[in-house]
């Protein structure tokens, strides 16, 4: 796998249900191929493979070029991700949160950066906090 294929990865993500499902038959299909078996059913096959969905393949693929392009192991020089700051304490923005990006259509609102921020700002802070690429892949797998 070429390290240009991941970022595409994290970049594409369809976000409608019947566009995630027609791309997860195809892994499933794959799957019931390489273990022959035909009866079971996707979380099965998941199980016995120990492989992930291919939506949270994604998403953890997008939250690692994330990762990368806060932490400047990157270079994207006009990356939208300036540090959230809030004048009052709270117990849902975590210190490493990014400023949300408001979208006004489904599709902005599901392109990469608006996406990423949000799911980058729903992790708990020592997953945000993390000290290498390593222990943050880790982290957000579990």
């Amino acid at each position: 796998l070429r390290k240009g294929s991941q970022a595409a990865a994290a970049a594409w993500d369809p976000f409608l249900r019947k566009d995630i499902d027609l791309i997860e038959d195809v892994q499933k299909y794959g799957l019931k191929v390489c273990l022959k078996s035909w009866s079971a059913n996707y979380s099965e096959l998941l199980e016995r493979s120990h492989l992930p969905t291919l939506q949270a393949r994604r998403r953890e693929a997008k939250l690692c070029h994330l990762y990368k392009i806060v932490n400047k192991e990157t270079f994207f020089p006009d990356a939208p991700t300036l540090s959230r700051t809030l004048s009052y304490p709270s117990r849902s923005v975590h210190s490493k949160a990014l400023v949300p990006i408001h979208a006004h259509s489904s599709q902005f609102l599901h392109s990469f950066f608006p996406s990423a921020i949000s799911a980058w700002n729903s992790l708990p802070l020592d997953t945000a906090s993390a000290s290498t690429i390593s222990s943050f892949k880790t982290a957000i797998k579990h």
